[in-house]
């Protein structure tokens, strides 16, 4: 159950601090730009003005912070074409296929790449263009987006593992169950339970604890109202050893520490009941394992695991977040007071540093650290206080839709919302004579790019093009 999470705002706010750099600008703005910019938010003109001058090299992380956005203004056309063009970019090198294969073979040896995205970044894209299935009714899609999603999550630049993205098999499930596919449902919420029990047995307290506080993960037959809560501000990469080039991450408390209840009134509410249906997942977690095995850093897209002794939820620096996570949904006073530690995961070896390296790339997509959904009752609605006490206060909200069976309700707090424009957008370690390089190398392909989207983000939308680009094609620009 969704209750109460007393993180401290100075910890979260020191560990974040100085992580984001504004984006580098790559090109003048010009009158197609200022076309595309015309009748959108300014949060929006200020995410497509990165996108339009920082061209393919940061497409895929441009475009899922549009979609981020479009979401919560209720816009899914253009939160769907956005979300369509960063999964057409990352199945150029990330799908199931040969090709694929022999694409990302070619990419990952590419000194300046373009953004594709670590596996639960990728995953996220996939997530969010579900989410907007469902939307939409769109079930069908909707299931073949988040099982994309889970698939995401086993693939690497230069390795491949075994998922433990439990959340996305729920979604998978709750999708099936509106489309009217309750084998499938079942197939999807059971595999949901087995990998978040395979995660508890493994030593991982916050997945024990939910089991513990929380009933049944699978909804009853009969939900059809889906809500989804994110909640704080997500992994944050850095660089690491001798010659920064190990990848690493960091990932902590939210820093604005609320108590959250659901019932159709303020007098009904529910604080402390478990609740049936619910899911919850740890984007840190997430990108902070590979195959649910805790990772020091990662070196050329390889994983440097922990030795064997430092389990998950062994380790130290993870038990505050775990406890965080386990006491923000079961209402766990004690386990709140030891989840204001802060996850920091990056011990690493100095013998593996090697001057050859690049520096690792710490361009991240903007993203929530937690991420909760559930079947809520009809009557139910959300309400939210300061964890000190006070009064209790209705919480709207950022997206709602029906269609079909089924109905969405999306919620953030500040910091989610916040995230598509405090994402990490450094171009370090790119030189000078490195970006100047990048802009030449990409000259024809980033023209054709801003031609795309200034015709894709342009009011009123226009059409999607009667030939779009394959995924194949844009294969082809790889080699």
């Amino acid at each position: 159950m969704l209750n109460r999470s007393k993180m401290s705002a100075a910890l979260m706010a020191a560990l974040l601090a100085g992580c984001a750099s504004a984006p580098v600008q790559t090109v003048q703005n010009d009158a197609r730009l200022d076309r595309m910019l015309d009748g959108h938010s300014p949060r929006m003109q200020r995410v497509l003005t990165d996108m339009y001058q920082q061209g393919e090299w940061n497409a895929v992380l441009n475009l899922g912070r549009a979609a981020h956005l479009a979401l919560e203004e209720g816009d899914t056309a253009t939160a769907a074409r956005a979300l369509d063009m960063a999964i057409l970019r990352v199945e150029s090198v990330y799908a199931d296929n040969e090709s694929a294969k022999k694409a990302r073979s070619v990419w990952s040896k590419e000194a300046i790449k373009d953004f594709k995205g670590e596996p639960h970044e990728r995953s996220m894209l996939y997530f969010y263009r579900g989410l907007v299935d469902l939307a939409e009714g769109d079930y069908e899609n909707a299931r073949a987006m988040f099982r994309s999603a889970e698939y995401q999550d086993t693939l690497s630049e230069a390795e491949s593992y075994q998922s433990d993205f439990a959340l996305m098999n729920w979604m998978s499930g709750w999708a099936s169950q509106c489309a009217g596919d309750s084998s499938s449902a079942e197939e999807g919420f059971s595999l949901a339970k087995a990998q978040l029990q395979a995660r508890a047995d493994s030593g991982a307290e916050w997945e024990t604890k939910l089991i513990e506080s929380n009933g049944e993960i699978a909804p009853v037959a009969d939900a059809t109202r889906l809500q989804v809560f994110e909640l704080g501000r997500g992994p944050t990469k850095y660089a690491g050893g001798k010659n920064n080039e190990l990848l690493m991450f960091t990932y902590g408390a939210l820093s604005e520490p609320r108590e959250w209840a659901l019932g159709p009134d303020v007098e009904s509410l529910r604080p402390d009941e478990k609740t049936n249906g619910w899911m919850a997942e740890s984007l840190g977690y997430q990108a902070t394992t590979r195959g649910g095995r805790q990772v020091d850093s990662v070196l050329a897209g390889k994983a440097n695991f922990k030795n064997n002794a430092e389990t998950v939820g062994q380790v130290a620096q993870d038990v505050g977040t775990a406890a965080m996570y386990a006491g923000a949904f079961s209402g766990n006073d004690d386990l709140m007071g030891a989840g204001a530690a802060v996850a920091l995961i990056g011990l690493f070896s100095s013998a593996m540093a090697a001057a050859a390296d690049p520096d690792a790339d710490k361009r991240a997509l903007g993203l929530p650290e937690l991420l909760f959904a559930g079947a809520a009752p009809p009557s139910d609605k959300l309400f939210s206080r300061p964890s000190e006490g006070g009064e209790w206060t209705l919480v709207e909200p950022v997206f709602t839709a029906e269609a079909g069976k089924c109905s969405i309700e999306i919620y953030r707090d500040q910091e989610a919302s916040n995230v598509a424009l405090n994402g990490q957008f450094v171009l370090d370690p790119l030189t000078d004579r490195e970006r100047r390089k990048l802009m030449k190398k990409n000259s024809a392909r980033d023209t054709a790019f801003r031609n795309e989207i200034t015709s894709l983000f342009e009011r009123p939308l226009s059409p999607p093009a009667e030939a779009p680009a394959d995924a194949e094609s844009l294969t082809n620009q790889i080699d």
